[in-house]
């Protein structure tokens, strides 16, 4: 028999836990209880996806033994809220040709098999690849979605770094802040836009100046810990905006 306890901490720790910290182990033991599903059929029979049920959920052998004493109390309460939670993220829906109670792991579901699983694909939700600098998006992707983002932030803005230095036409010895410096200099900068009112252009020269300085220096010197997938992935779009600015101030040369 299935067990939600293979999937899930003890009842009394879950209580603890907000619905979305549960989800990931509930969709884990619905994935599984899917692929039991799939491995029964005969060969020959329709490919029919395993269908649940919220309420028939409430009373599965592997919830009443996991909830133990507390199967009226609590437990039940914050697996339904988990339950609503995949709901609404798209994790659980309506299945096809059944009444609306009756629930089917979507694609995205399918791809949530625990706690892990469940934080990545979330890590997808906060960052856009498709809104991304093609640039930025293909050197930081992989290390944001393992969680590594110290590495993505670093990555991006020294992808920054690299892009200010060839349309500057700057040598390799030319780094970090000076060649922020150098090349948005007021008066010199081969990338600022002389046109500019001067407080424009000494703002435009201050913002390169600053993240590269908060964002790209710390990283090349020492273990910089940005505990929230959130504060990296907006970083991270603060680096691909520099390299569209980037990218119009050299073609307007």
């Amino acid at each position: 028999m299935l067990k939600l306890s293979d999937h899930l901490p003890p009842p009394e720790d879950l209580l603890d836990l907000e619905p979305e910290q549960i989800a990931g182990g509930l969709m884990g033991y619905l994935n599984a209880a899917a692929d039991a599903h799939e491995q029964s059929r005969s060969p020959r029979s329709q490919p029919a996806p395993k269908v649940f049920h919220r309420g028939n959920f409430s009373r599965d052998d592997g919830v009443v033994e996991y909830a133990g004493r507390d199967w009226y109390g609590e437990v039940p309460i914050a697996l339904m809220e988990a339950w609503t939670w995949s709901q609404s993220e798209g994790l659980l829906v309506p299945a096809p040709h059944h009444d609306a109670d009756w629930m089917v792991l979507s694609r995205r579901g399918r791809k949530v098999r625990n706690a892990a699983s469940l934080r990545g694909l979330r890590r997808v939700d906060l960052l856009l690849r498709g809104s991304l600098d093609p640039r930025v998006a293909q050197k930081v992707w992989p290390s944001f979605l393992a969680g590594d983002y110290d590495t993505a932030v670093f990555q991006a803005f020294r992808e920054v770094e690299i892009a200010v230095r060839a349309a500057g036409g700057f040598g390799p010895g030319t780094v970090g802040r000076p060649l922020m410096r150098a090349a948005f200099h007021n008066e010199t900068g081969p990338l600022t836009d002389l046109e500019a009112e001067g407080g424009e252009r000494e703002a435009l020269r201050m913002l390169f100046d600053g993240a590269i300085g908060v964002f790209k220096n710390p990283g090349s010197h020492r273990e910089v810990n940005y505990d929230s997938a959130v504060e990296a992935a907006e970083a991270i779009g603060l680096a691909s905006l520099l390299l569209r600015v980037v990218e119009r101030r050299s073609s307007q040369e």
